[in-house]
């Protein structure tokens, strides 16, 4: 793939995670005129990228898991391993699913909690299940899975009103197109181990 092709995908994508008006899955590209690409001092950068990652949708990827990671990523300092680091995470996204919700599903039990209580505000405050996703204790795909099943975002997103929520909540929006998963699946995975931890359902 061209470098100036690269570029455009690469511009789309920072402009999709950094302003909430532009969607990436609409316009598929940034824009940049061929003299304003030949001038950038960073082509290199690229072209490079265009022979290591010859289709789109292994660049796309590419600049996804690194904006992800880091939203202020530029492309010289974009890395392999985190990309390669994202895509086994996606690759068995149904299996990490799984190993972190019944990891949820003890924390929950030890802390004589229901699995509902997690996704509920206090006057403001953050959820549990927010917390557990800023500590790193879930993974951003499992949040983002969850909230595409029981799809409690829109009413947080009501009751919370600060920056670290807001960030948090505009991160979640344009990751989650990028996460694929049959929900069918999903659903399977969550009712049968509520089942086994019925006492999770209060």
């Amino acid at each position: 793939m061209l470098g100036f092709q690269v570029c455009q995908i690469y511009l789309g994508l920072k402009t999709h995670f950094s302003d909430k008006n532009f969607n990436f899955l609409q316009y598929g590209k940034g824009k940049i005129s061929p003299t304003a690409y030949e001038n950038r001092k960073d082509r290199f950068y690229f072209e490079k990228l265009g022979v290591k990652y010859p289709t789109r949708q292994k660049l796309v990827e590419f600049f996804v898991a690194n904006f992800v990671h880091n939203p202020d990523a530029w492309i010289k300092n974009m890395d392999d391993d985190v990309y390669l680091t994202w895509k086994g995470r996606m690759e068995g996204i149904y299996s990490h699913f799984e190993d972190e919700l019944l990891d949820l599903f003890e924390w929950c039990t030890t802390k004589n909690l229901t699995f509902n209580s997690l996704f509920q505000s206090n006057k403001g405050q953050h959820p549990i299940i927010v917390r557990l996703a800023f500590q790193k204790i879930i993974s951003l795909e499992t949040f983002v899975i969850l909230d595409k099943l029981l799809k409690f975002m829109p009413r947080l997103n009501q009751e919370l009103d600060d920056i670290i929520w807001n960030e948090f909540y505009h991160k979640v929006v344009k990751y989650s197109p990028f996460v694929s998963v049959d929900l069918n699946v999903i659903k399977t995975i969550l009712r049968k181990h509520l089942k086994g931890y019925g006492n999770l359902k209060g």
